[in-house]
């Protein structure tokens, strides 16, 4: 338990992000080339990109939000929803990998666009939470407002029953 903990605190640093997308062009570039070298140290880069970036210092909020899809996605029951999303998305991976090794472009590119697609798709909470908290400062400014008028309301129709 505390070296996944260690391991998650490394994932708060968005440069290991960076580095684990450069290391994956990599292993793809390895693959176009059937190049077994290339491929055997992206794959060792790619496993140890969380061990030599240092904790941030910083926390930015959007790498907390997905973070926390993440591992909300991890921890989420094994249902028949997590099992065809990750069966379909090693599909897609192997396709991606037999494409580049046999130099289909198109497949490539299609197989590429797939996997986006599946990751947004396991990521979509994080997705709709961006979209709804943007819809949620609305709702609560214009709540805010409703219940600053029926104050000032109240405030007037006691002051009329003074009067009166």
């Amino acid at each position: 338990m505390k070296i996944s903990k260690k391991l998650l605190d490394h994932q708060h640093n968005p440069l290991s992000w960076l580095y684990s997308l450069l290391f994956f062009i990599l292993f793809c570039f390895g693959f176009w080339h059937h190049d077994w070298l290339i491929i055997i140290i992206t794959i060792i880069g790619l496993g140890t990109t969380w061990f030599y970036f240092p904790e941030s210092t910083v926390k930015y909020d959007w790498a907390e939000k997905c973070i926390a899809a993440g591992v909300e996605w991890v921890q989420k029951p094994f249902d028949t929803e997590k099992a065809i999303v990750s069966a379909v998305y090693t599909v897609f991976f192997l396709l991606l990998l037999i494409s580049l090794w046999a130099h289909i472009g198109s497949l490539v590119t299609i197989s590429i666009v797939l996997l986006v697609v599946t990751k947004l798709y396991t990521f979509r909470s994080l997705w709709l939470g961006f979209f709804s908290s943007k819809h949620k400062k609305v709702t609560e400014k214009s709540a805010t407002s409703q219940a600053q008028e029926a104050s000032d309301s109240e405030k007037t129709e006691s002051k009329e029953n003074k009067e009166s």
